[in-house]
């Protein structure tokens, strides 16, 4: 995502990745819900290589979960949560996310 990330909010931002990164990383869903409360949020659950995969993301705070299980054990095999203080570390944790799934 090259253009200025300032824009956009939590949610956009990595709905914009995972529109852009599906086909690249094999990202199949398993569902994806967003939620129109007192604050944006989405949640997506995918599968890719043997992996499921659950992100969170709430506009508020720019809060971004991403959780990863190995779906034969059920053990962790990433984890990057909390809030990233703004749309450059919602970015920069994507972008950690997308050079793990470049590994596996």
């Amino acid at each position: 995502m090259s253009e200025s990330a300032d824009r956009y909010t939590a949610v956009e931002l990595v709905r914009r990745w995972l529109a852009l990164n599906l086909e690249r990383f094999g990202i199949e869903y398993r569902d994806l819900e967003q939620f129109e409360n007192s604050t944006m949020a989405l949640a997506a659950r995918c599968d890719v290589s043997g992996f499921l995969v659950d992100i969170c993301v709430w506009d508020h705070a720019y809060c971004l979960d991403i959780m990863v299980y190995a779906q034969t054990s059920g053990a962790l095999a990433y984890s990057a949560v909390g809030p990233c203080d703004d749309a450059m570390g919602v970015q920069e944790r994507l972008a950690s996310f997308a050079a793990w799934l470049s590994e596996i």
